[in-house]
């Protein structure tokens, strides 16, 4: 499955919204341009705030986070079928709606619908701008990678070999951390 990520130029995701199988790979295709964006992995509960591992519980792990990067792909595996609440932790994209979900109910009270308006809410809410690969409920398959940043409609593959995508993704996500580390000093 393929989510496009600032489609259209816009802030948002797209789909925002999923249903994905255990073991479906899912990929976030980058675009190019000037501004950055993540897709970091939050909860219902905060959804503008990296999903940090419960230090209360030594098997708890963080979430997933794509780093802040530009023309990437970056895909996660999804490993049950609980919710998974992302955003982009470019400064003001969370708050401006730039959110989506994987497997999130369509009905109650925690809702797709519902995880937008929690977003929109809080506003202009800073981010966090480390780079993590680790996640609850879906598995980051490798660093971002840099083969393309095209719209998924395609295969996704400019038919560069697994092992350059991942040291040419690995230097896209140090990059771009730099990048917005410089922007927010």
């Amino acid at each position: 499955m393929n989510i496009d990520v600032a489609a259209g130029g816009n802030f948002v995701f797209n789909p925002p919204n999923i249903t994905a199988a255990v073991g479906t790979l899912v990929t976030f295709y980058f675009p190019g341009g000037s501004i950055p964006h993540s897709v970091t992995q939050s909860s219902f509960a905060n959804p503008c705030t990296f999903l940090a591992a419960d230090p209360n519980n030594s098997s708890s792990v963080a979430g997933f986070d794509s780093g802040l990067v530009l023309a990437s792909t970056f895909t996660i595996n999804i490993t049950d079928t609980q919710p998974i609440w992302f955003h982009c932790k470019q400064q003001t994209h969370c708050g401006s709606g730039m959110v989506g979900a994987i497997n999130a109910p369509s009905d109650g009270n925690n809702t797709y619908a519902d995880f937008v308006k929690a977003a929109v809410a809080l506003g202009s809410s800073a981010p966090d701008v480390s780079v993590r690969f680790l996640s609850f409920h879906g598995i980051a398959t490798a660093l971002p990678a840099s083969d393309t940043g095209a719209a998924s409609g395609g295969s996704g593959s400019s038919g560069s070999s697994d092992a350059s995508r991942v040291v040419a993704g690995a230097g896209v996500a140090l990059f771009s951390a730099a990048f917005a580390m410089f922007i927010l000093a």
